[in-house]
């Protein structure tokens, strides 16, 4: 179901047929095809991240399709190709962070990478890049490829792990490589997976919202990450040098944790023990 905006482009309600297409990407040919579903609660203040956020998806080695889930339409000028899903805003604003979910099931046999995110994180084409190459041999061995988000502090320029309030201790090594455990907080308001892990989550109680000891945004946005749920023993960062692997940081846009009395306490240099 549509509605057409005079002038405007098709605003998707419930239905979408996607096609295959060819990208050529670092002068190879690739038959990519991705989604991303942002969740954006309309308000004009925030567009500067929501932009900005596109502008990273945008520079992924592969073509994206972008759907924004919002609550109000809005035609956007400097990205006319996205996909403006508009939902009646439920009692509770914060349950429009699950709305996108029939409809992105829906796409389970049309894209090889789907991928769900607030509307205020940067994910860079280097994060991109980690996890295509370490995803498969964390998947192999049960474990969850993990990421960083990060704020960063305008007093210094440093970036500081967003979500955590004390240090990372314990390492596994899978076939000759070391990794970190994260088992304090795998949160990063953001999840994303390949095809065949997609297709395993929608048949998850977690899929269903079935999670306990997260905030309505977060149970939507911890995806099946999180150590609650029975799909992964755990969520690991590589190591080089004993030292985290930067590229597994994604920006936190506002970095409104500065200064927070519990949170962004350490760098991704200092968060190993």
């Amino acid at each position: 179901m549509q509605k057409k905006i005079p002038g405007g482009k098709s605003v998707h309600f419930a239905r979408n047929i996607l096609f295959p297409f060819i990208v050529i990407c670092n002068k190879h040919m690739f038959q990519i095809k991705a989604t991303a579903h942002i969740t954006f609660l309309y308000n004009k203040n925030r567009f500067k991240y929501l932009d900005r956020t596109i502008e990273y998806i945008k520079d992924h080695p592969y073509h994206t399709d972008i759907y924004i889930h919002t609550n109000q339409y809005f035609r956007h000028k400097v990205f006319p190709d996205l996909n403006i899903i508009v939902h009646e805003l439920p009692e509770n604003p914060f349950y429009l962070t699950w709305k996108y979910r029939p409809i992105i099931e829906k796409q389970k046999d049309n894209y090889d990478i789907f991928m769900y995110l607030e509307d205020d994180i940067g994910i860079p084409k280097k994060a991109i890049e980690y996890w295509l190459k370490y995803k498969d041999e964390c998947l192999r061995s049960g474990m969850n490829l993990g990421f960083l988000r990060v704020d960063r502090n305008s007093a210094d320029g440093l970036y500081y792990v967003t979500d955590f309030k004390k240090k990372l201790k314990k390492t596994i090594t899978i076939n000759g490589m070391s990794y970190v455990i994260n088992n304090i907080n795998p949160y990063v308001a953001f999840w994303i997976y390949d095809k065949k892990e997609f297709n395993r989550f929608i048949q998850s109680e977690e899929w269903k919202f079935n999670l306990k000891g997260y905030s309505i945004r977060a149970t939507s946005a911890i995806g099946w990450n999180s150590p609650k749920s029975k799909r992964y023993k755990h969520t690991i960062i590589p190591l080089i040098n004993n030292s985290i692997i930067d590229d597994c940081k994604v920006y936190h846009l506002p970095n409104n944790y500065i200064g927070h009395r519990k949170f962004c306490k350490y760098t991704i240099e200092q968060i190993k023990k």
